[in-house]
């Protein structure tokens, strides 16, 4: 059972970011990214903002919802990335990662990892990343057994509360 003590941390370590490697599809490239949790604080309240400036018909929409989706993630959940030598982190180049079709393998880890700091929470991220880069010379591409991204680590499953359906009304 929990307490309330527990409920505080968790939602700490969510608000906190981490920073998340292994991404699906890019083990082999290096990369991490350093994210807040999907549906964080900020980000609940940016995305109720903009989706309630929306018409019906515009939530049905996936084009505008993806759009919207990608804006709140730049905005309020990607915080850096590393091993990108010739395209550094910024505002500007994350906008490109999301929006850029070429970018997309990208795109899909980044909204992975949000979920999966969503599901794990700060302390476990890191932790985890620390202890494979201790037991990795870095050319891992998730093969012997070790499963891909963060140790135990799986997105969320999107609630009716968290996808892109509207809400009846």
């Amino acid at each position: 059972m929990a307490n309330i003590g527990q409920l505080k941390d968790r939602n700490t370590k969510i608000e906190r970011g981490a920073w998340v490697k292994d991404l699906p599809n890019l083990q082999d490239l290096g990369i991490a990214v350093k994210v807040k949790a999907y549906g964080s604080t900020e980000h609940a309240r940016a995305m109720g903002d903009a989706y309630g400036k929306l018409t019906l018909d515009e939530r049905a929409n996936s084009v505008i919802t993806d759009e919207i989706d990608d804006t709140m993630i730049v905005k309020h959940l990607l915080l850096d990335w590393s091993g990108l030598d010739d395209m550094p982190y910024s505002i500007e180049n994350a906008f490109k990662v999301m929006t850029d079709p070429d970018f997309l393998i990208m795109k899909a880890g980044i909204r992975w990892a949000t979920m999966s700091v969503a599901q794990n929470g700060h302390d476990t991220l890191e932790a985890d990343a620390k202890n494979l880069s201790a037991l990795s010379d870095g050319t891992s591409t998730g093969q012997a057994g070790l499963p891909t991204g963060v140790v135990g680590a799986r997105p969320a499953r999107k609630t009716r509360r968290q996808g892109r359906r509207s809400p009846r009304t």
